[in-house]
């Protein structure tokens, strides 16, 4: 029997130099608009200055998880959860008082704002995260079958108020109004508050800015 070794078929390191600067080509093709997008929207960078927002941006954006009370939290919570979900850009309402007059306004503008999107309407949901119990939600829910609730304590919503100060919303804007609004982005991420300042149009303004510059939601 003959010992001769059979011949083993190398590719040529030119040939596998190349095909690894090919793949690195396709990767990037992909990636860095999407990474450049994402830059200039939640950093500012390289945008016109007639074209800023109107609400205030939350830079670095504060996830939804920091509406917890739980210490060394392991995954996402049920808030978390139920926005990623929709796999929407979310319109969120948060109080830690009864639905005064202030709430029930900012309820039937948040409504009207997602009418006015038209056609992008249906990449936006709303939410509702208060404090209220479960007879006065339901009342509201009645009215506005459309939007979610989430029910918190007071304390989680102080945890959230402080990590939005922490980056850079102004702690006077929380203490003077109870109910809120902030947009949310798809992942989870709340980029933008709105004060008693701002009104539905520069939501809407806002809203068709990030709808337009955004693949995801």
């Amino acid at each position: 029997m003959s010992n001769t070794p059979k011949s083993e078929w190398v590719m040529d390191p030119k040939t596998v130099n190349r095909n690894r600067v090919k793949l690195v080509g396709i990767f990037a093709v992909a990636l860095v608009p999407l990474f450049l997008a994402f830059t200039m929207y939640y950093g500012g960078w390289a945008i016109p200055q007639g074209k800023t927002n109107k609400g205030a941006l939350i830079w670095p954006p504060v996830s939804l998880n920091s509406i917890d009370t739980k210490e060394n939290q392991q995954g996402e919570n049920a808030l978390m959860e139920k926005v990623k979900e929709t796999k929407n850009w979310t319109i969120m309402l948060t109080g830690a008082s009864v639905c005064d007059t202030v709430c029930l306004d900012s309820l039937h503008t948040i409504k009207q704002v997602n009418i006015a999107l038209g056609k992008e309407a249906k990449r936006v949901s709303r939410i509702m995260v208060s404090v209220l119990g479960e007879t006065d939600l339901e009342k509201i829910m009645t009215d506005y079958p459309e939007m979610q609730s989430h029910k918190v304590e007071s304390a989680e919503l102080q945890n959230f108020h402080a990590a939005v100060v922490a980056n850079g919303i102004e702690a006077e804007s929380l203490k003077v109004q109870p109910w809120m609004i902030w947009v949310v982005d798809p992942l989870g991420n709340v980029i933008l508050q709105y004060t008693k300042n701002n009104d539905g149009y520069d939501m809407i303004d806002d809203l068709k800015r990030v709808l337009k510059l955004s693949n995801i939601g």
